[in-house]
C-alpha cells in the first residue's frame, strides 16, 4: 500500500502534488508581486530623492562655483553628506577640475547621478552625487523573508490538508476499485456505501445501479447461453466453435457423431482412429487450410456448402456439407473465431448420383429416340420427294390432257380444211384435164383454196402458240431455273394451261396484274405457287358446285411485287387459319388430301423466292392470300432440293390444304 502511495501514478500522490503545486505557484506569484511592489517603491523613492537633491545642489553649489569659493564648497559638500541621504558629493568646474568632494561612491547601495550647475543661463560646472538606498533594500529583504516564511508555513499546512483530503478520496476510490474487481470476478451482487452528497457518492450510487444492471443482464446472458447450449445440443447438424487460431473451443454431440471422433481427437489432443480420412469430392485429402473454419477466417467471408467425403474406420463413407461464418465484435474488424455447421448429405449426394445416372440413361434414350425420329424424318422426306415426283407426273399428265383438248379444235379444223382443200384440188384437176373448166370456176376454186389455206394457217398457228405456251410452262415447272420474266405473261400462260379446268367450274377467275412487273427470279416455283393457290380455291373455297369469284391482283410495292389472291368462298375458321401452313395438316383426310400443299407454298415463297405469305379468312366471307415477293430473288447457297433431302420437293400441282 505504501508503494502505491509513493507511485507516480497514484491518485493520492497526484492530488497532493497538484495541491502543493497550486500553493507553490500562488506563493511564488505573491513573492514576485511583493518584490515588484518593493522595487517599484524603491525606484520611486530614489527618483524623488534625486529630484530634491538636484534642486538643492543646484541652488546651493552654483553660486559658490561661480565665485570659485573652494573652501565653502568643501564645507558644504561635507555637511550635505553628513546631514542628508547623500552618500557622496563631487563638484567640478567647467574645465572638469574637481573643486570639492565628500563621501565615497563605491558602496553597492549607492546610485550615482550628475547635474549641470547653471546660473543666468551660464554653466559654471557639474555636480555628481550618490544616494544611498541600502536601508530601504534591507527593509525590503526583511519583508520578503517574513513573506517566504508565511508561504512555507502555508505550504506545509496545505500539504497536510491535501494528504488528509487525498487519503479520504482515495480510500473511497479503493473501495469502488475493490468492488469493481469483485464484479469482474463474477460477484455481480457486490454493493458499496453510497452515503454522502459529493461526486464520489454519486459514482458509488451509479456503481451500485450498474452492478445491479450487470447482475440482471448476466443472469439473462447465462439463461440465453443455457438455452443456446440446449438448442445447439438438440440440433441434428453438427456445430463447432473455433478460435482465431483454429483451435476447437466447443462443439455439440452431433458434431462428434457426424465426424466419428471424440472431443479429445477433435481438439487434436489425440490422433484420429486408423482408417479415418476426410477428402474432397475429387479425392484430394482435406488439409488444415482447406477446413471451412480456416477458409472463412482467411477469406473473411462466409463459406457455404463445402462438400467433403468422410471415410470411417468401418469402411463406410459419409458426405458432409459444411457452412462456416467468421465471428467479430460489432464495429470491429478483428476476427476472434468462426462457427461451423455440418450436415449429413449422404442421402442427397447418393440421390444426385442416382439422378445423374438416370439422366445419362435418359439422355441415351433421348438420343436413341432422336435417331429414330431422324430416321423417320428421312423416310418422310423421301416419301415427300416421291409424292412430289408423283404430283409432278400427275400435273404434267393433267397439263398434257388439257393441252391435247385445246389442240384438238385447231388441229381438227386444220385437218378438215386440208382434206377439203385436197378434194377441191382433185376436182379442179379433173375439170382442167377434161377441159371443162371455166374462168369463173377456176377463180372460185382459187378463192376457196386460198380461204381454206388461210384457215389451215390460222389453226396451225393457234396450235403452235398453244404448244409454245405449254413448252414454256412445262420447262419452268420442271427446271426451277432463274431467269427474267414478266409477271403478266406468266399469269396469262398459267391461265392458258388451266383453261380446260376453269371451263368446267361455276366460279370465275379475274386478273388485274400491273403491266411491266419484271422479275429476276424463278418462274417455275412462282407458277407452282399460283397454281396451288388457284386449285386450293377450287377444292376448298368453292367446291364442285359453288359459284363465286377468285380475283388475282398484282402491283409493285417498292422493290417487291404484292400478289393478292382473294376469293368470296366459304372461308376458314380461326383455328384452321392458325394451322393452315403446317405440314400434313388437312381437313380432307381420307379424301385425297396430303396436307402438304400450303406448306410447300410457304416453303417456296419464303425460301426459294425470298418473300412472305399471309392468309386472312373469315367463315362465310372468303379467304385472302397476300404474297410479297422481291422482284430480284435472293441468292441461296442451298437449293430447295437440298432442303428436301436430295430431290425437288415442289410439285407442279398440290392443292391439298385445310
Amino acid at each position: 500500500m505504501r508503494l502505491k502511495f509513493l507511485s507516480v501514478s497514484s491518485l493520492r500522490l497526484k492530488i497532493i502534488l497538484s495541491g502543493l503545486a497550486v500553493f507553490a505557484v500562488a506563493g511564488a506569484s505573491m513573492l514576485l508581486a511583493v518584490d515588484f511592489v518593493l522595487q517599484s517603491a524603491s525606484d520611486q523613492e530614489t527618483q524623488r530623492a534625486v529630484s530634491i537633491n538636484q534642486a538643492l545642489l543646484s541652488s546651493a553649489l552654483t553660486p559658490l562655483v561661480a565665485v570659485a569659493d573652494v573652501g565653502a564648497l568643501q564645507e558644504l559638500a561635507t555637511d550635505l553628506v553628513q546631514r542628508s541621504n547623500l552618500a557622496w558629493v563631487s563638484v567640478q568646474d567647467e574645465q572638469g577640475i574637481r573643486l570639492a568632494e565628500a563621501g565615497s561612491p563605491s558602496l553597492s547601495s549607492v546610485s550615482v547621478h550628475e547635474i549641470p550647475l547653471v546660473l543666468a543661463e551660464h554653466t559654471y560646472g557639474r555636480a555628481r552625487f550618490g544616494i544611498d538606498h541600502g536601508a530601504f533594500d534591507l527593509a525590503s529583504k526583511k519583508a520578503l523573508a517574513r513573506l517566504v516564511a508565511v508561504i512555507v508555513a502555508l505550504l506545509a499546512v496545505g500539504a497536510i490538508t491535501q494528504v488528509l483530503i487525498a487519503s479520504r478520496i482515495t480510500r473511497r476510490l479503493v473501495v469502488l476499485r475493490d468492488a469493481a474487481q469483485a464484479v469482474a470476478q463474477g460477484q455481480w451482487q457486490t454493493q458499496v456505501d453510497t452515503a454522502g452528497t459529493d461526486e464520489i457518492a454519486d459514482v458509488a450510487k451509479a456503481f451500485s445501479l450498474m452492478g445491479a444492471a450487470i447482475a440482471l443482464r448476466m443472469e439473462a446472458v447465462l439463461e440465453a447461453q443455457s438455452r443456446l447450449q440446449r438448442v445447439v445440443e438438440s440440433l441434428s447438424e453438427g456445430v463447432l466453435f473455433h478460435d482465431a487460431a483454429g483451435n476447437l473451443l466447443e462443439c455439440n454431440d452431433a458434431a462428434t457423431q457426424l465426424l466419428g471422433l471424440d472431443r479429445t481427437q477433435m481438439q487434436r489432443q489425440s490422433a484420429p482412429p486408423a482408417g479415418w480420412k476426410m477428402v474432397h469430392p475429387n479425392g484430394a485429402e482435406v488439409t488444415r487450410d482447406d477446413l471451412p473454419n480456416h477458409r472463412a477466417l482467411a477469406q473473411r467471408a462466409m463459406v457455404v456448402r463445402q462438400i467433403m467425403k468422410l471415410a470411417l474406420p468401418d469402411g463406410t463413407e459419409r458426405w458432409l456439407s459444411a457452412n462456416a461464418t467468421p465471428l467479430s465484435q460489432p464495429g470491429q474488424d478483428a476476427l476472434y473465431g468462426a462457427v461451423t455447421s455440418l450436415t449429413d448429405v449422404t442421402d442427397h449426394v447418393l440421390a444426385q448420383e442416382r439422378a445423374r445416372h438416370s439422366q445419362m440413361e435418359l439422355e441415351r434414350k433421348v438420343a436413341q429416340r432422336t435417331q429414330h425420329l431422324q430416321d423417320a424424318l428421312a423416310r418422310l422426306q423421301l416419301l415427300q420427294v416421291e409424292l412430289v415426283e408423283a404430283q409432278k407426273l400427275a400435273s404434267l399428265g393433267s397439263m398434257v390432257a388439257g393441252i391435247s383438248h385445246e389442240l384438238n379444235t385447231p388441229i381438227g379444223v386444220a385437218v378438215t380444211c386440208a382434206s377439203s382443200l385436197r378434194d377441191l384440188m382433185a376436182h379442179t384437176s379433173k375439170m382442167v384435164a377434161s377441159g371443162a373448166v371455166s374462168r369463173s370456176s377456176m377463180q372460185h376454186s382459187i378463192t376457196t383454196a386460198q380461204e381454206m389455206a388461210d384457215l389451215v394457217l390460222k389453226s396451225t398457228e393457234k396450235a403452235a402458240a398453244l404448244i409454245t405456251s405449254f413448252k414454256r410452262v412445262a420447262v419452268d415447272d420442271v427446271s426451277e431455273q432463274r431467269r427474267s420474266f414478266e409477271l403478266a405473261g406468266l399469269v396469262d400462260d398459267l391461265l392458258l394451261t388451266l383453261k380446260h379446268i376453269l371451263k368446267e367450274c361455276r366460279w370465275s377467275l379475274e386478273t388485274d396484274v400491273e403491266p411491266g412487273l419484271v422479275f429476276d427470279s424463278f418462274p417455275g416455283p412462282l407458277d407452282q405457287v399460283l397454281t396451288n393457290l388457284i386449285q386450293n380455291a377450287q377444292f376448298h373455297a368453292f367446291g364442285s358446285h359453288s359459284q363465286g369469284t377468285l380475283r388475282i391482283e398484282a402491283r409493285r410495292v417498292r422493290e417487291s411485287a404484292e400478289i393478292v389472291l382473294r376469293d368470296d368462298g366459304v372461308g376458314m375458321p380461326a383455328d384452321v387459319v392458325q394451322r393452315v401452313f403446317e405440314p400434313f395438316f388437312t381437313t380432307r383426310l381420307g379424301q385425297g388430301g396430303s396436307g402438304l400443299g400450303l406448306s410447300i407454298v410457304r416453303t417456296l415463297v419464303t425460301k426459294k423466292l425470298g418473300g412472305t405469305i399471309r392468309v386472312d379468312s373469315e367463315p362465310g366471307v372468303g379467304t385472302t392470300f397476300t404474297l410479297l415477293i422481291p422482284l430480284v430473288a435472293p441468292q441461296f447457297e442451298a437449293s430447295m432440293s437440298a432442303d428436301a433431302g436430295g430431290g425437288s420437293d415442289i410439285p407442279l400441282n398440290q392443292p391439298e390444304s385445310p
